[in-house]
């Protein structure tokens, strides 16, 4: 199942954030590697877009912050929050 796979594309960036899970963000989303489940998770994106991702970052709060081709979002539960 896609649940266990990185996501698809061209790799762009990684981040390795706080709890140790491994980001990774390509030219069609964002998925991460939760150690605890041991699974791939995706993030679901606002109308269901599949962006390109530049950059993935942590605050000091240890949220993850994603800079992508259709703005800034941060990330909550798995869903892409635009900010």
């Amino acid at each position: 199942s896609n649940a266990h796979k990185v996501i698809n594309g061209i790799i762009r960036v990684f981040y390795k954030d706080y709890s140790n899970n491994i980001w990774v963000g390509s030219n069609v989303g964002l998925s991460y590697f939760n150690i605890q489940k041991g699974s791939w998770q995706y993030i679901t994106f606002p109308n269901s877009a599949s962006p390109f991702v530049g950059s993935i970052v942590e605050d000091q709060a240890h949220q993850i912050w994603v800079s992508t081709n259709i703005g800034i979002y941060r990330i909550e539960n798995n869903i892409a929050v635009h900010q």
